[in-house]
């Protein structure tokens, strides 16, 4: 009976109160440029989210977002990331695979398992199956054949046994599936521009995989200043070759700082011998002990170190030493503040501070002599730079007389200052 029906009709008028009682389920956008408008309406995306999926990489990429948004957690999603879990993948890595590969949730399931049994066929363990999956999330995207071709082109184009080919891949699982036009350049960089045989290509490349990815820019620029500069030969490098993959920035300064402390020596026929090794291994913080790592034949305490130890011995010692490390910091010191080059236009360190607001007033608040020597130098270093000159060498500022002329006046600066915000917020 439609008389008895209570339901309001949609042409009947309602009251103002009644109106703005009246709520509208909000509706999906039929378009936008961020998939931030779609995580509350789409559980797909909800859940990816709270795996660590960073949909802002995701919705960078043409037709990801669409094709995320059409699948089905329960159906699409949820049976591969199972797949992923029971092959050894971290709940952890999850996320980063996605974001980095979210095409893998349009593989066939079968396919991807008969990829991982192809890799467990070829004496890949299960643990290395799965660090290889979370490190290079495209892998599993790779055919059986092409997964083939690739380990087949390492074998044949390095001439390596099976095992080695295993080792360098398991490390840089990147090789199976980047581009192989990078590593046949780096390949021919090595054996024509850099000049290493075919042997010491091999053992360069067992021992630091990255080499085959490296930009050859950098390739180049790193064996260019260790050939050219530091005069170390190719056998030497082939013997560490982790010198190839530092950063040529620390290379040049620790060479250059041993350098000023006249222990640039590489030749391991010669005395003072820094391997080459622990130049580049050392982390920065012991920096200052590559010095301290020569190898002095006539030490009588390296005949009662057990042999795996003896090069160690001098950097273990220096920390028994501390005079000698002081010495050494007060050396580096000095080569650093030289290296700077303001000394060499007669400033001190506090003459070149960026002048903020602190800075500023602690200036203001200089007696008028000092005031009047800070200008001076800050004139004259300015004219020189005009003439592209630099003082005479007896001229430069040293290290000994660096003074602190501002650092009392800043400090208190600064804590006048804090004590006014504190007062502002209270």
């Amino acid at each position: 009976d439609l008389d008895a029906d209570d339901e309001c009709s949609a042409l009947e008028e309602i009251s103002d109160e009644e109106a703005v009682g009246i709520s509208i389920p909000p509706s999906i956008p039929p378009a936008s440029n961020s998939l931030q408008d779609y995580v509350d309406k789409s559980e797909t995306l909800t859940k990816l989210v709270q795996l660590g999926v960073c949909l802002w990489k995701l919705e960078r990429r043409p037709n990801v977002g669409s094709m995320l948004l059409r699948l089905d957690f329960s159906k699409d999603v949820a049976p591969w990331l199972l797949f992923l879990k029971e092959i050894g993948v971290e709940d952890s890595r999850l996320g980063y695979i996605i974001s980095h590969n979210p095409f893998i949730l349009s593989e066939n399931l079968d396919n991807l398992q008969a990829r991982v049994n192809y890799l467990k066929s070829k004496k890949f363990s299960s643990e290395t199956v799965a660090s290889m999956v979370s490190r290079a999330p495209y892998l599993l995207n790779f055919s059986v054949k092409r997964l083939d071709n690739r380990l087949g082109f390492y074998q044949q184009q390095l001439k390596l046994s099976a095992s080695n080919t295993r080792n360098i891949v398991a490390r840089l699982p990147k090789l199976l599936c980047g581009s192989l036009e990078s590593v046949k350049e780096n390949l021919k960089v090595c054996e024509i521009e850099l000049g290493f045989k075919a042997n010491e290509i091999q053992h360069i490349v067992i021992a630091v995989p990255k080499v085959l990815t490296a930009n050859k820019k950098k390739l180049t620029q790193i064996f260019d200043f260790l050939h050219n500069t530091m005069k170390v030969p190719n056998y030497l490098i082939t013997k560490f070759p982790q010198v190839l993959n530092t950063k040529f920035l620390r290379l040049r300064e620790r060479h250059q700082f041993l350098e000023y402390l006249g222990k640039a020596q590489y030749d391991p026929n010669l005395p003072s011998y820094i391997s080459l090794d622990r130049l580049v291994s050392l982390p920065d913080e012991n920096e200052l002990k590559v010095k301290q790592h020569v190898k002095k034949k006539s030490q009588p305490l390296r005949r009662h170190l057990p042999t795996t130890h003896r090069g160690l011995s001098v950097v273990n010692m220096a920390s028994r030493a501390p005079v000698a490390t002081g010495r050494l910091m007060l050396g580096f010191r000095k080569w650093y503040y030289n290296l700077c080059g303001f000394n060499k236009l007669g400033l001190l360190y506090e003459d070149t501070l960026y002048e903020d607001a602190d800075v500023k007033e602690a200036l203001r608040r200089l007696p008028e002599n000092v005031s009047n020597d800070r200008t001076f130098r800050i004139k004259r270093a300015l004219d020189l730079s005009m003439k592209q000159q630099i003082l005479p060498k007896d001229q430069w500022t040293k290290y000994e007389e660096e003074v602190n002329y501002l650092t009392p006046y800043l400090k208190e600066v600064i804590r006048e200052r804090k004590e006014r915000e504190e007062w502002m917020k209270k």
